[in-house]
């Protein structure tokens, strides 16, 4: 009896038990300090992905109303971008062939549905037309490419309109085109939504409570 008593003293329960509410307590206080520091990083960066997430979300949804179904091999909708496969719209010999036509009366009621819509149309600053032509080129050869491409750009440009000239009456301030370099065997054509200061100056002011 003696020696169960000695060995019940050697290991008090008491102490062992408050140390281990200690333990869990700071190690539920660092925890919480932790999840504080991570919600102040994710709260700004929630600030900013979500209201373009919401914007790309209706530009796209409103482009693939207007497109339809089936949906159409060579388009592609990326955020707040249309890309089209230049084979789609153009012969090799540089001119619309019919498909192409097609293609780009549907691109044409789709930005003009875009942006008749009071939902998307403020938070769009501009569309840039982006035609691409093989990039690795040098000297006459990278020039009379980028020429071509951007005769192409136009082109395109003057085909939407004509297609869909509501989009050129009321919308055509909007539009602007340009050629680039792509890939060495590439030759797409991108239209790419660029939002507008509005939507800049709205995450400048949901930020603005955490730089305080």
């Amino acid at each position: 009896m003696s020696q169960q008593k000695d060995a019940g003293d050697a290991f008090p329960v008491g102490p062992v038990l408050s140390m281990l509410l200690v333990g869990i307590l700071v190690l539920s206080a660092l925890l919480y300090y932790r999840a504080v520091k991570i919600q102040r990083f994710l709260e700004p960066a929630l600030a900013l992905a979500v209201p373009r997430s919401e914007f790309s979300h209706q530009i796209m949804d409103a482009m693939a109303t207007a497109f339809g179904s089936p949906a159409i091999d060579g388009v592609n909708f990326r955020t707040s971008s249309i890309q089209i496969a230049g084979l789609l719209v153009f012969s090799p010999e540089g001119v619309i062939h019919p498909r192409g036509h097609v293609v780009l009366k549907k691109t044409a009621l789709a930005f003009r549905s875009v942006l008749q819509d009071e939902r998307t149309r403020p938070d769009i600053g501009f569309v840039m037309l982006i035609v691409r032509y093989p990039g690795g080129l040098t000297g006459n050869a990278a020039r009379a490419a980028r020429d071509a491409a951007q005769s192409r750009a136009w082109t395109i440009m003057d085909a939407m309109f004509a297609e869909e000239p509501g989009l050129g009456r009321d919308f055509g301030h909007l539009f602007s085109a340009m050629a680039a370099p792509g890939t060495p065997r590439r030759d797409d054509i991108e239209f790419r939504i660029v939002p507008s200061e509005r939507m800049h100056i709205e995450f400048l002011q949901k930020l603005e409570k955490y730089a305080q």
